[in-house]
């Protein structure tokens, strides 16, 4: 009877337990103030607590707080040591395409180590997140929908440890003239398209690359806008060459594919209708009339992103004139690069000395040869009166520097800016 009563008092002691446990609380009268609670708290303290007069002495609770503290403390200094190194990338394409939902985008840096991200639609268009990147250039490879179909293009980056947004193009030759400009305002026109490319930008004409960042954007009076207004300007001519990539090669043209061509081809206009050479450039009817005639014939999209650009010209007797110009004509100095006899071209040298040679000109259609290539008529003007005097201007004649009478009618190949 008495073992029986034994093993009546372990289990009711077991039940008693458990039943400690489970609540985690000791049952206590009024007499009693200890409890499983109480003991926890005397082990680890309070979840505020900090360190007291020595770590050993410390509650565990206020030794966790302290090391957590830290550890706080080596991740904000490490994250200020590595800031300038790391940085983050997105890249947007402006579309609302479905096609872009999910497509995959690869980050290489110049070891050949590899991120990728994945196209979601965010803020109106699709772009993708590298929220960690280290300082350097890598290389971005991304697909682009272009007329339904997929192009898998590469571009480039350099990141300096900040976060930094850039917008992926397409090819060239699948852009819009609104693309194109666009490409121009994000500053990466230079890593899509080259000096001596040919594009047509949808339209039904084909636009030749002759400079990149050489002329610089106006008012119309010609002065200079403020540098951190616009971002690259494209300096084209519309001269009726194949769309492709220049590769270094003068363009073929093709003057009766060009806006201002007639059924008899380029057509032949005066400098002036009457004698006021005098007046230079800006006065004359070739900038008031035939330039604004040219301006008109392009078609609209290439119109809208057409700016005003400074261009400087010589006159006889008053020095440099200063205009702004949407379309205009070449210079002496653009095309030939010199000035006066035997130079390559018959500018004065106070004109030749405020501008510029054309990259076109410089690095490419270098010879005579390369030049008669540029059109079907024999003589196109330029703006730049004629250093041998009045009322002569310059022209070019089979590919050389010549100069002719202002009445006379020759070829008029215009060019114009974007950005």
């Amino acid at each position: 009877m008495k073992k029986s009563n034994g093993k009546r008092n372990i289990v009711i002691t077991a039940i008693i337990l458990t039943f400690i446990i489970f609540f985690n609380q000791i049952p206590a009268n009024a007499d009693v103030t200890d409890n499983l609670q109480n003991s926890i708290a005397i082990i680890l303290g309070h979840v505020d607590d900090t360190l007291g007069t020595s770590f050993e002495q410390s509650t565990t609770n206020g030794k966790l707080n302290q090391m957590k503290k830290v550890v706080d403390t080596l991740d904000t200094s490490m994250d200020q040591m590595i800031s300038p190194y790391v940085g983050s990338l997105t890249l947007w394409v402006d579309s609302n395409s479905g096609t872009y939902a999910g497509q995959t985008v690869t980050v290489t840096n110049a070891k050949g180590q590899n991120q990728t991200g994945q196209f979601v639609a965010r803020n109106g268009h699709y772009e993708v997140d590298f929220p960690s990147l280290l300082k350097g250039s890598y290389t971005i490879a991304y697909p682009y929908v272009a007329s339904s179909k997929i192009l898998n293009l590469t571009t480039s980056v350099t990141l300096n440890g900040s976060a930094k947004r850039q917008q992926l193009f397409g090819d060239l030759q699948q852009m819009t003239m609104a693309d194109i400009q666009a490409a121009c305002k994000a500053g990466v026109i230079n890593q899509l398209a080259s000096v001596g490319d040919t594009f047509s930008g949808g339209t039904n004409y084909t636009y030749t690359i002759i400079g990149i960042d050489q002329d610089k954007p106006s008012d119309t009076n010609g002065n200079l806008l403020p540098s951190n207004s616009y971002g690259n300007v494209l300096t084209v001519m519309p001269l009726g060459a194949p769309a492709g990539k220049g590769n270094n090669q003068p363009v073929a043209t093709n003057a009766y594919a060009t806006p201002y061509a007639t059924s008899h081809g380029s057509p032949t206009e005066r400098i002036n209708v009457s004698d006021i050479s005098n007046a230079g450039w800006a006065s004359s009817h070739m900038r008031s009339v035939i330039m604004a005639s040219c301006y008109n014939k392009l078609p609209e999209a290439t119109k809208n992103v057409i700016g005003s650009v400074q261009k400087i010209t010589g006159t006889y007797f008053d020095g440099n004139q200063t205009t702004g110009d949407k379309v205009f004509l070449l210079s002496g100095k653009e095309v030939f690069g010199g000035y006066g006899y035997g130079s390559g071209s018959y500018c004065f040298s106070t004109e030749a000395s405020a501008t510029f040679q054309y990259q076109y000109f410089s690095n490419i259609a270098t010879s005579i040869d390369s030049r008669k290539n540029i059109t079907n008529v024999n003589i196109w003007w330029l703006r730049s009166p004629s250093c041998d005097g009045n009322p002569r201007f310059c022209y070019v004649l089979n590919g050389e520097s010549g100069v002719g009478n202002e009445g006379m009618e020759y070829g008029v190949l215009p060019a114009f800016c974007i950005y």
